[in-house]
């Protein structure tokens, strides 16, 4: 009798999109449980404009979802499947591009490439979808 399929790592289907994983998203409130939409759309907003930045201009891909993760200070967000994430990845200072942080702030977000294979779909996953319209 054939088991059940498995449904653990790796996962092997076609992710739906490009994902990315911030910590210390900038931008989010520093109490989890107090992130709203409002959030999710600043943060939207900021990656839209990195993209945008990047190539210079032209139509830069929206956000179609944030994910929050639970008790951890990060945050997944779905772009359209396709879209280069590159200019996203590493360490962004904020005292780079907030206006109310002082040149010396030392805080940072540090974006990463998410791990399909390894994690799956957030959406499967005990992440809460932040509902974001920028």
């Amino acid at each position: 009798m054939p088991g059940k399929p498995k449904s653990g790592p790796p996962y092997t289907d076609t992710p739906p999109g490009s994902y990315i994983v911030i910590t210390n998203p900038w931008g989010m409130s520093h109490n989890i449980r107090d992130r709203s939409q409002l959030d999710a759309n600043r943060v939207a907003a900021w990656a839209q404009l990195v993209l945008k930045e990047a190539t210079g201009s032209g139509r830069v891909p929206s956000v179609e979802c944030v994910y929050g993760m639970g008790t951890r200070d990060e945050i997944i967000v779905q772009f359209p499947q396709g879209t280069d994430i590159a200019p996203l990845l590493g360490e962004h200072h904020w005292a780079a591009f907030s206006r109310i942080s002082t040149p010396d702030d030392p805080h940072s977000s540090c974006i990463f490439a998410y791990n399909w294979l390894k994690n799956g779909d957030p959406a499967n996953r005990e992440c809460a979808l932040l509902p974001c319209r920028v």
